[in-house]
């Protein structure tokens, strides 16, 4: 497998396997400058999106435990189902939303490492030029 093979694979492997893939791709992609890059920049991505995930769930768990607290110390006398309902469908519809976003984000990066092109100015590109050592940005 050519580097822009790799490195489009580490970025496409990122839809069905968030962080295993590009870690994979990563490791076997030996001294290839180029799918290394991508591999790394992809696998730092899909940290950095799940850590939002976790974050929007954690905040959404908090928030429910905390109004079923306070239902309960009230013995559920105002108890309501659908604020509840409400708020579930609001939440998984902004992970969906936020899941097709990085569908299109991936395979746009994919498609763009296929031609040949190194990822743009980003926090994800800050980061792994910071991790390699580089300047803020890459070129060519």
């Amino acid at each position: 497998m050519g580097e822009r093979q790799g490195a489009a694979v580490a970025h496409a492997s990122g839809i069905f396997f968030p962080v295993l893939g590009p870690l994979v791709v990563f490791l076997l992609s030996g001294k290839a400058r180029f799918a290394r890059y991508h591999a790394l920049h992809s696998f730092v991505g899909m940290i950095i999106l799940n850590a939002v995930l976790f974050t929007l769930g954690a905040i959404s768990i908090m928030y429910s435990l905390a109004g079923l607290w306070q239902q309960y110390q009230n013995d559920f006398k105002d108890f309501d189902i659908w604020p509840i309902l409400v708020k579930s469908a609001v939440v998984w519809l902004v992970f969906l939303i936020i899941g097709l976003i990085n569908t299109i984000v991936n395979l746009v990066q994919a498609i763009r490492a296929y031609r040949g092109h190194w990822p743009g100015s980003s926090l994800t590109t800050a980061i792994v030029n910071r991790f390699l050592g580089k300047p803020q940005t890459v070129t060519g």
